[in-house]
């Protein structure tokens, strides 16, 4: 993050946060405590370095995307397994469908969450914004409505508050992040990632910082990554696919999200790539009947290795001003289906 934006937001006692609904969605909505990036941010909220809001209509958003998963794997339940009902007390399975359901609302009130409600946003000034496409409105994405309450109370938040020097909001949404950068309020800014919010207030410095990135860029994974690695395959019936190894390409960039006197913790992207064989249907080159709700053409792509950019937790140890050992803790599942087939060729060479 841009040195005046930390500058800026360092002048607050704390940080106000609204974090967007796609960002927990590519969380997989885990709010378990154990995930270390969320018990990271619950502790600095504790510490009330981070006041953390949640529009309602992200809050309804949240529960209900939460609310059709469950469902979902309980319609999954009773047709695939009817019998785990006659082997496991009932409660159990319940509770284990409803965990990120309970895990969300322990967040919020571990994070001494504010739910501010959109009543005070004048609906004038949204539609407004749709009828002359404005952002967070675009031709792509028309109905933006609830992204534009969304941002409607961020800016009545920061209208309110105008004692407030640092507003975050973290989201993926272009839509937003152009509306926010349009808006000119040097107060708001976005970044597209939680541990990025937790690495701007605990700032180890730009020398530490590339000192680090340039450690773990050296140094070999391979060993570590068959252990912590879960590939999940989605693909066409017909596609052939085989993994026989795993390779790391390097860590790509890093955000600290805990630093102690003998270890630090980063959430960084790792390159890592799988080698073996690999035919996927190429959605590209195929066709696809919205009329039959099938691929009345199939073209595939044969491929020796993918390449995947992999959300990954590393703790290194610290000593004596060197970094030593680094762990990895987790690395992101890897979902291998027809529209994630890209080869590290594919990313580099992207627009």
């Amino acid at each position: 993050m841009d040195n005046n934006v930390l500058k800026r937001i360092f002048n607050d006692n704390r940080i106000i946060v609204f974090i967007d609904t796609n960002i927990f969605e590519e969380m997989g909505f885990n709010f378990d405590l154990r995930n270390e990036i969320i018990n990271q941010y619950v502790e600095l909220c504790k510490k009330n370095k981070i006041k953390n809001i949640i529009v309602s209509v992200i809050d309804k958003e949240i529960k209900k995307h939460i609310s059709d998963k469950i469902e979902e794997n309980r319609r999954a339940i009773k047709k695939n397994c009817k019998w785990i009902y006659d082997l496991v007390d009932k409660k159990v399975i319940e509770d284990n469908l409803n965990k990120n359901l309970i895990d969300y609302e322990k967040f919020k009130n571990e994070t001494n969450s504010e739910i501010i409600e959109i009543d005070n946003i004048n609906p004038e000034i949204v539609m407004d914004k749709y009828f002359n496409m404005k952002y967070p409105f675009e031709l792509s994405k028309p109905y933006e409505f609830k992204d534009s309450f969304f941002l409607e109370s961020v800016f009545e938040y920061a209208n309110s508050h105008l004692e407030v020097n640092g507003i975050l909001v973290v989201t993926k949404d272009n839509g937003i992040i152009k509306a926010v950068k349009e808006k000119g309020l040097k107060r708001i800014n976005c970044c597209s990632k939680i541990d990025e919010v937790i690495d701007t207030i605990l700032n180890i410095g730009s020398d530490q910082r590339n000192k680090l990135l340039k450690y773990l860029k050296s140094y070999d994974f391979d060993e570590q990554i068959p252990d912590k690695i879960i590939v999940n395959i989605e693909c066409d019936e017909e596609n052939d696919i085989i993994i026989d190894d795993y390779e790391c390409s390097g860590v790509l960039t890093l955000n600290v999200i805990k630093d102690e006197e003998n270890k630090i913790i980063v959430a960084c992207d790792m390159l890592i790539n799988l080698l073996g064989k690999f035919k996927c249907l190429d959605i590209d080159k195929s066709y696809y009947s919205d009329e039959k709700h099938e691929y009345v053409y199939k073209n595939y792509r044969n491929k020796n290795y993918l390449g995947y950019i992999c959300p990954t937790i590393i703790e290194v140890t610290k000593d004596k001003g060197e970094y030593k050992n680094p762990r990895i803790m987790d690395i992101e599942p890897i979902e291998i289906d027809e529209e994630s087939f890209l080869d590290i060729e594919d990313y580099f060479n992207k627009d």
